[in-house]
């Protein structure tokens, strides 16, 4: 047995306060600390609590140390390893005595010589934290520093000789009695039970013996360190351990087998502790892919700690639940320990899922709405568009994000745009909807219509401005389309206003020139055939009114358009420059239509002079110079086409079916925008004075209307013009010739009842009759003709009636006639024309028609005929 020295004390207190003595030796004596440093390397590894422990003691120790190392007697054995006297007698070395003389006497000469180092000794025990006792073989106390008998709360006098036992807790005595014996066979370094103090508090303590002589007889020396904080710890531990909200399981790095887990751990999987404990995560396939438990043990070996690795477990029941997995290594209960910890995130993997769902439905809605979206920052550049605004555009979506939002508007707009834009987002001006015109990647235009809202911070300052854009462009187009109706509708009540009194004036004019030829000598017959001639131009004007305003007769027979085409093409290729090429373009087997020849036939060469006029402009040298040279065309065009419920969405007054498609294209001068807006008004012309009515264009615009078609036109200034003309198609029926009326016209004497309330006419038409052999009774008004009616009933073979008239109108007098009379006979007479009033006639039995103004020829010709059929 060694006695008791540095390289004991070294052995029995920790590791971490014998380096702490190391470093108070090495400072204090420099050199002096060598045995010492050779006697504590062994164990010293880190730097530990004694460093600011040892106070004044450090020197002392060093001295000791120092002449330990002069009179060790292990520094002087022999070869054979036995120990000389000198040596035996430092192992008998009895630390009552202390002197710092180096003696070869007897023991009690040594033990005075080394009497002031061993109370140096005594007083670095004294002066440490911890508790070093002696204890003799029997388990005595032999010896107590003073931070033991501070600690246990009794007198040196209580604790000498007091069997070690007597300090332990009762429950306790048995398993440290076991663990006292196992030290004093030398089969035990340490072990751990609580000691407890005079007033019978508890103290956690750890106990770190050797063996060694004191007072030379062989004895016990320990260490007992207060294990309170680490036990708290410990408790604390176990407390966050199984109380966690989180799953954590200790498993051995021994053999991977589960150590303990907590109540979640066994709640979230569904396991006992049973079931658990003991097993392997393969054993109970915990891990839905093992590769994930590798993944967080490789990071603990690589990293020292795993962190947030997503994993999925298996649950009991087979459920699958997904977490985030932690990890570090550990010791408990002196096994070497994995800590995993997972944190379940199934339920925010839910949430997310079902969030990242509800946005890529939001995203799809943003995208995929009939609207176009955008929004802009403080600085006017848009930050976000939908796929709609960016389609209604043309651009990538990319191309428009960054940019500023005045880019894609109208240039004569921008200015006023981005002003706009910096009053909203300083907040001098609120937002309200307003239109803007829009620039297509293309150069089209789009007007839009917007509605913008300010985006602001959660501090309430705007941050920029988000705008919902609805491309109205085929709305504005439809509103000018209906606009333009509109017009055009109460042009045409104007136009037929007028031309229903200028027809019974030239009714009048017209009859009486006729009954004055008759009379008149050949020199003035002259001058009555300039005046009737300039009442028939006058009359053909009238027409062209009527004919805007669909008010006009038209006489409806099959007609093959083809052959319209050409005629057309016969008279005017000998009337058309010879620089100008016509090309007739018709389709084979087209379809027949229901249409009065003559009007159609008016229109088509109106639309083919026009054309002319258009390139002569250029030829003529009146207008672009650039294009002298160009090779110029008229082309007339037929063909079948279908129209579908799409295209009427888009254009008024359009029904869907079969029609026949006319066209007249050239590539004269165009049309400006003043003239494409006024193109079908009635007298509006682009011709100089004497050179056009301005009836052309309005006329065909009546006729294709009352004919159940419409016109759609195509131009640009100094490109050409397209006229595109669609007429219904009917079932392919052989074309009728028109029929003309005969030169010569019987008379006859039968009674005929005249109304009208224009006297001139009254005159003319009983003229007229009389002159043909008729009796004629006339009528002003409805009543007064109702009332000859009755009073010549059974004389009246024919009524002629005016439908406009005052007080009573033509149809009522007319239902009243057919409430008197169901057979009687009328022909019914209008400066308006018959059209839009033949259905209503014709319920009442209504056949038969004359427009005014008529000749007299005509009007003697209809009354016979009418009268003939019975």
């Amino acid at each position: 047995m060694r006695p008791v020295s540095a390289e004991i004390i070294a052995e029995t207190f920790s590791t971490a306060q014998s380096r702490a003595l190391l470093r108070r030796c090495k400072h204090r004596s420099g050199g002096a600390g060598d045995w010492v440093k050779k006697a504590f390397l062994c164990q010293a590894e880190t730097p530990g609590p004694l460093v600011g422990q040892a106070g004044g003691t450090g020197l002392r120790a060093c001295r000791w140390a120092s002449f330990l190392r002069r009179t060790n007697p292990l520094n002087r054995a022999s070869s054979a390893g036995r120990l000389d006297e000198t040596g035996r007698k430092m192992l008998q070395y009895d630390p009552g005595i202390a002197s710092e003389t180096e003696v070869e006497g007897d023991m009690g000469n040594v033990e005075n010589a080394l009497k002031p180092e061993h109370q140096d000794l005594l007083d670095f025990l004294n002066a440490v934290q911890e508790l070093f006792f002696v204890l003799d073989t029997k388990g005595r106390i032999v010896y107590f520093n003073t931070p033991a008998i501070r600690w246990l709360e009794y007198s040196e006098a209580d604790l000498r000789g007091r069997p070690v036992m007597t300090l332990c807790s009762p429950e306790q005595t048995k398993e440290a009695s076991r663990n006292i014996e196992e030290i004093l066979a030398g089969t035990r370094r340490s072990c751990s039970f609580p000691l407890v103090t005079k007033s019978g508090r508890r103290i956690p303590a750890e106990i770190r013996v050797t063996q060694g002589l004191w007072h030379g007889s062989p004895a016990i020396l320990g260490l007992w360190k207060d294990c309170s904080q680490i036990c708290l710890a410990e408790e604390k531990f176990q407390k966050l351990f199984h109380t966690n909200a989180a799953l954590m399981a200790l498993t051995s790095r021994i053999d991977d087998r589960i150590v303990d887990v907590n109540e979640a751990f066994l709640e979230t999987l569904g396991y006992s502790r049973d079931e658990v404990v003991g097993k392997t995560s393969m054993d109970l396939g915990v891990y839905v892919n093992p590769k994930d438990r590798d993944k967080l043990i490789t990071a603990i070996q690589t990293g020292g700690r795993a962190q947030n690795c997503e994993i999925k477990l298996r649950t009991k029941s087979g459920a699958i639940r997904i977490g985030l997995g932690s990890g570090s290594a550990l010791t408990v209960d002196n096994i070497p320990c994995w800590l995993i910890v997972v944190t379940d995130i199934t339920e925010r993997k839910h949430t997310e899922r079902a969030l990242r769902k509800s946005d890529e439905e939001y995203q799809e809605l943003y995208d995929n709405a009939p609207v176009g979206y955008h929004e802009i920052d403080i600085e006017g550049r848009i930050v976000r568009v939908n796929r709609t605004e960016a389609e209604m555009l043309g651009y990538a979506r990319e191309e428009i994000l960054g940019r500023p939002a005045t880019d894609f508007i109208a240039e004569a707009q921008r200015e006023a745009a981005a002003e706009a834009i910096r009053r909203k987002l300083t907040g001098e001006m609120p937002p309200r909807p307003f239109e803007q015109t829009y620039i297509r990647k293309d150069g089209e235009t789009v007007r839009v219509a917007i509605e913008e809202n300010l985006v602001r911070d959660p501090r309430g300052r705007i941050v920029g401005i988000r705008s919902v854009l609805q491309n109205i462009t085929e709305l504005k187009r439809l509103e000018e389309q209906l606009r333009q109706a509109q017009k055009m509708e109460a042009i045409g009540q104007l136009a037929g206003g007028i031309a229903h009194d200028f027809n019974n004036l030239l009714t009048g004019i017209i009859g009486n020139l006729s009954l004055a030829e008759v009379l008149a000598s050949s020199e003035i017959r002259h001058y009555l055939g300039n005046a009737t001639v300039a009442a028939e131009r006058a009359v053909n004007l009238v027409r062209q009114l009527l004919t805007f305003s669909r008010k006009s007769r038209i006489v409806l027979r099959t007609v093959d358009l083809n052959a319209l085409v050409e005629e057309i093409y016969h008279l005017i290729r000998e009337t058309i420059d010879r620089r100008i090429e016509i090309v007739v373009n018709t389709q084979e087997n087209l379809p027949c239509i229901l249409a009065d020849a003559s009007q159609i036939n008016s229109i088509l060469m109106n639309f083919c002079i026009n054309a002319r006029d258009a390139i002569n402009m250029i030829l003529e040298h009146q207008a672009l110079p650039q294009r002298i040279g160009d090779q110029f065309s008229i082309e007339i065009g037929t063909q079948t086409v279908e129209i579908d419920d799409v295209y009427c969405r888009t254009h008024l007054n359009t029904q869907p079916g079969t029609y026949v498609l006319l066209t007249v294209s050239d590539n004269g001068i165009g049309m400006d925008e003043t003239t494409r807006r006024h193109i079908f008004e009635p007298f509006f012309t682009t011709k100089e004075v004497g050179q056009g009515t301005g009836m052309g264009l309005a006329g065909a615009y009546g006729i294709i209307h009352q004919h159940g078609g419409w016109i759609n036109f195509y131009t640009e200034y100094g490109k050409g013009t397209t006229f595109k003309i669609y007429l219904p198609a009917i079932k392919e029926e052989s074309a009728t010739p028109a029929s003309t009326p005969p030169d010569d016209v019987p008379g006859g004497t039968e009674t005929i009842l005249l109304v009208d309330d224009e006297e001139m006419i009254r005159s003319l038409g009983q003229t007229v009759l009389e002159s043909y052999g008729y009796t004629v009774i006339v009528a002003q008004d409805g009543k007064e003709a109702i009332n000859l009616y009755l009073k010549n009933r059974g004389m009246i073979d024919l009524v002629i009636l005016d439908l406009s008239m005052p007080h009573l109108s033509g149809r009522e007098v007319l239902q009243q006639l057919r409430g008197i009379d169901a057979d009687v006979k009328v022909i019914v007479s209008s400066g308006y024309g018959l059209n839009g009033q033949s259905e209503n006639l014709g319920r009442i039995g209504v056949k038969y028609f004359i427009s005014k103004p008529y000749r007299p020829m005509d009007l003697a010709s209809e009354v016979r005929k009418v009268l003939d059929e019975g």
